[in-house]
């Protein structure tokens, strides 16, 4: 019973009584804190119970009834349900549509399975899309943090540097435009 207190513990309701026949506190610093019983404890639920622990003190202070098990109690459910359903990767899935996108915009799953054409599939080649737009985003997001710590001499060289590329860029756009007129 010692693990279940330690679970109604960190997300159970605060004022709750913990099962042990009144073996175990729900005091955090008192000796019998099921939380001090424990001789080790799961890596992967430190920082969460750490994270539940603040959040349940936060709301006893402010007089806000809380209760971490029924806000999360939903979710676990559907994640339990889901979990015991067979899932295909993003570009296994079939579409709606031949451009892998429902008409407001977004990807949808097909409501029949085994309707969608090859056409309709979703290809790597989608994927490797989104993630070259991410990518590239999130360089320039790097490249604008780092270039405004620069110092002021090495800032003006890489500008100008972009500025050249740039411009390089728009030239060979140009060329290429007037090339098709052709």
């Amino acid at each position: 019973d010692l693990w279940c207190s330690i679970g109604f513990f960190l997300f159970g309701n605060a004022d709750q009584t913990l099962p042990g026949n009144g073996k175990y506190s729900a005091n955090e610093l008192d000796d019998n804190s099921p939380i001090k019983l424990v001789q080790s404890f799961p890596q992967e639920l430190v920082l969460l119970g750490r994270a539940t622990v603040l959040l349940k003190g936060i709301a006893k202070k402010l007089e806000v009834p809380f209760s971490l098990a029924d806000k999360w109690g939903p979710g676990c459910a559907l994640t339990l349900e889901a979990a015991s359903e067979p899932t295909l990767p993003l570009w296994g899935k079939e579409t709606d549509s031949v451009g892998g996108e429902a008409s407001n915009g977004e990807a949808s799953v097909a409501s029949t399975p085994g309707t969608a054409t090859d056409a309709e599939k979703i290809r790597f080649l989608q994927v490797l899309r989104v993630l070259k737009t991410w990518g590239k985003g999130k360089g320039r997001r790097f490249l604008e943090r780092v270039v405004t710590r620069l110092p002021p001499n090495l800032k003006a060289q890489v500008l100008d540097a972009e500025l050249r590329r740039q411009e390089r860029k728009e030239l060979a756009m140009k060329e290429k435009m007037r090339a098709s007129r052709q």
